[in-house]
Order: structure tokens, then sequence, then C-alpha cells
């Protein structure tokens, strides 16, 4: 391995160094002692500010107004300016054409071509292609396990554990891993509660899969991608700082939520070590992209539907022939037998309401629906849901479970970006996220190509084609 590109969403400079400060994180300090440091700005704000926005930026090298993605799924499409020009070109897909090995794990909203060594897509685009196809049991379980991490109960529909469990077999699990999945599996016997802590051990089965691949395949460069500390800053923000919130988390949340941020930057730093032990001669980006910062004044609850098939036929809607996805959290994918009857089904969703407001919200592209529950306040349970047609009433709580608790950490345009050469420099102005992939490309003597328009960033004249 001579390039790794660790992207960890979201993480907060502030708490990072804060915790390092503390002693709680020797890894990022071990790897920041040794790292040109930059800080990120993502030169955006809402509704541009989403890290399936953002991530296009650092593999693309273009700003977020080029290459024109603003949505996450079946609807990410590629617009803006790029549209009559040059096609864009992910890095890791310039370094395969130049002739280097690379394996890509979960590029958030970055689809891939053919590439010269192995491709698993995000977990919320399952039609991207995996590369090669022996990869599918894998990408499809944990693809399950992601879009339904909002879950509260029970197990993620369609994930194919015993598929996925033969696969982690022949593909690198650790020893190290089985312990930590068969710790987390024994406390939630003691107490459900804890159930949130599964994302992370997500994180170290990626992670062991990434090392095995890349080993088997020899790869020169690979992406790693983890979301589940962003997750657990959106919900558990509160519970952490409960004194910087004008509403005191709820007395109902689980005690273990305030301690779920710290513990998810803990459960990286074990990650990092783990990186840091095995490619010591590797130049380690790490990478966040954006940033989560308090949601001082957030009321935001967000809800899920507790049953697709019984809110379809309240809305007066045939549930034939529908497929339904999880996105992200609240966000669905309903694709239908054509746009005809996804219109209908959008206009009779649209006759919902709750308190004299919309129940649904969707965006539509043809026989695709995206959206979910339109109300996203706290206390709304007992809201009266109207405009069925058949005259029947019922209340929200009965169609939809809240997710975790109210929101509590939103996005900010601050991201942290350490390359580790060896070389420890903090570098005081912000820089661009189009300005990582040239940089990495420049690592490897690899031209960017004609559409990637940011500009390398002054890590000296280290290059690796004869390492």
């Amino acid at each position: 391995m001579k390039v790794l590109q660790i992207e960890f969403n979201e993480l907060s400079p502030r708490l990072l160094t804060e915790l390092m400060a503390a002693g709680r994180l020797p890894s990022f300090s071990r790897f920041y002692e040794g790292s040109e440091v930059f800080l990120t700005d993502a030169a955006a704000e809402p509704p541009e500010l989403e890290p399936w926005v953002q991530w296009p930026s650092v593999h693309y090298g273009v700003p977020h107004a080029v290459h024109g993605l603003r949505h996450l799924g079946p609807l990410a499409t590629a617009g803006g300016t790029c549209a009559d020009g040059p096609a864009l070109v992910p890095v890791g897909q310039a370094l395969s054409d130049a002739g280097y090995r690379v394996g890509l794990l979960g590029p958030m909203n970055v689809r891939y071509g053919s590439v010269n060594g192995f491709y698993l897509p995000d977990p919320w685009n399952p039609d991207s292609a995996v590369q090669p196809p022996a990869l599918l049991p894998y990408a499809r379980t944990t693809g399950a396990m992601v879009r339904d991490s909002s879950r509260t109960e029970g197990i993620a529909v369609g994930a194919g554990l015993p598929a996925f469990a033969a696969f982690l077999l022949r593909n690198g699990i650790t020893r190290a891993t089985l312990e930590v999945a068969v710790r987390q599996l024994l406390a939630e016997r003691r107490d459900p509660g804890v159930r949130w802590r599964r994302a992370s051990v997500l994180d170290w089965i990626q992670y062991d899969v990434l090392r095995h691949l890349a080993a088997r395949r020899r790869v020169d460069f690979a992406s790693f991608f983890s979301n589940s500390t962003a997750h657990y800053q959106h919900y558990f923000w509160r519970n952490m700082e409960a004194g910087v919130f004008d509403t005191p988390p709820s007395p109902d949340d689980h005690p273990s939520y305030a301690g779920a941020v710290q513990f998810g930057y803990e459960s990286m730093d074990r990650i990092l070590g783990r990186v840091l032990d095995d490619y010591p001669d590797a130049v380690l980006v790490l990478c966040t992209a954006l940033s989560q910062e308090p949601w001082t004044d957030a009321t935001k609850q967000t809800y899920r539907p507790r049953d697709w098939e019984g809110l379809l036929r309240l809305a007066g809607c045939s549930t034939s022939r529908v497929d339904v996805r999880t996105v992200m959290a609240e966000e669905f994918v309903l694709t239908f037998p054509d746009a005809a009857t996804a219109t209908a089904a959008d206009e009779a969703f649209g006759r919902l309401t709750a308190e004299q407001r919309p129940l649904m919200k969707f965006v539509q592209d043809g026989a695709v629906l995206v959206g979910g529950c339109a109300i996203n306040e706290a206390g709304a349970a007992q809201w009266p849901v109207e405009g069925a047609p058949d005259g029947s009433a019922t209340v929200l709580g009965e169609l939809f479970t809240p997710i975790h608790t109210v929101r509590s950490g939103r996005h900010s345009r601050d991201g942290a970006l350490w390359f580790r050469t060896g070389r420890h420099v903090v570098h005081d102005e912000p820089v661009g996220l189009e300005r990582i992939a040239p940089t990495v490309l420049g690592l490897f003597d690899v031209a960017p190509p004609p559409a990637m328009t940011g500009t390398p960033l002054p890590l000296g004249a280290r290059q690796l084609t004869s390492s």
C-alpha cells in the first residue's frame, strides 16, 4: 500500500483537539504528530452542506457547483457546469487508468467504472456495480445493515447473514473484531438500550475486509469510508454537552447516550491504531470532508414508517409491485412500475395531513419517489392524520416511529485533513475539498484528468512512484 485515504465522515476538528488533549485518542495524536495538517472548508451552506455533496468533491477534485450532485441514491446524477465539458474522473479511477491497483470501500455518492482492483459502492447506492462480483454477499448485507441503522429493534430485512458470515470467514475477519462483536451482542442481551453501538462493530468488520482485499490484490491506493460517529453526533450530541442546549435531553433517553459520541471517537481511534501498525510506510490521508457542531436550538425529530404497506393503503395506493428501500434514516426510495403510477402515488400521499400540514414529502424522478415523513417536530406522535380517501383517521404514532432522539448535531463547513508523511506542519489557511484528489494523484506522479480543476496542496515534492 502506498496511499490509504481514511474517510471518517463529519468528525469535528474541535472534538478531535479536545479528546486528544485529554489523552482519549492516542492513535489520532500519533497520526497528527507525523502529519501535514490542514483545515478544509466545504464552501457550502444548506441544502448543499451535506456529505453526499462534499465527498464527491473529495474524489472528483472539483467544487460542488461543478459536479452538480445534490442527492444520495437513485437521484444522484451529475450535472452542473461539467455537463458540456470533459467527463469527471474520480481519483481512484484516474490511478487505475494509469496502471495502479486500487481498492475502494464505500466512497460516498461516487460511482466508479471498471477498476484494476476492487470497488464496494456506498450502501446508499445499491444499484452500483460491485467489483468483482464475488464481493456481492458482503455488499448486500452491509447495505441492508447501514440503510436500516435507524431501526430500533430487530434485524435488517434482506441482510443475508449466513452468506455474509461465510464471506467474512474467507475474507480476513480477525479475532480482535470477533471479540468486539461478541462483547457487543452480550452487552445487548444485558441491556437492549446499547444496540446503537452496532454501527461501530461494522467499522471493525469493514476494516478487516479492506485489509484482506488490499493485501490479496496488492493495491497501491485504497479509500475507506466510515459513517458511524457522524450518526452518533447527529442524535447524541445533546446528551454529551447538555449544558449548551436550549432544551435538555429527555429523561427517557438511555443513560448510554451521554457517552455515545466519545465512544465513537475512541472506537475509530482503535481502528486508526491498527492502520498505523499495518501500513507504517504508506502515506495516510485522514479526511472528514465536513464536520458537525451542536444544534443548540434544534427541535427536529425524525420519523420512519412502521409499515409502508399500511401507509400506502391509508393513502389509497395499490401495494402491489412497489419496491421500498431505505436511503438514510427517515428517507426512503419507492419504485413503482411506471412514472404515471409514481405520480398518482405522490398525489395521494400529498392529500395526507397532520395538524393541517403535509404528512409526506417526496422528490420524483420517473417511476421513483425519494422522501419520507415531512413532520419533524418532537412530540408529534399524537397528531391526527387526515386525508385518507375512505375517511379513516389515525394518529402519526400509529404510522411512524421516532428515530432515536431529537437531532442535536448539525453540519458545519470545516473539516480535518491530515496527510501523514512523517513531517509535522500545521497550515493556517483553510483549503478547498477539490484540492485533495490532485494532491493524491501528485504523490503518484499522475497528471490530473482534464475536468479536475483543484490545485495540489503544498506537501513538498514527495512522490511514491519508486516506493
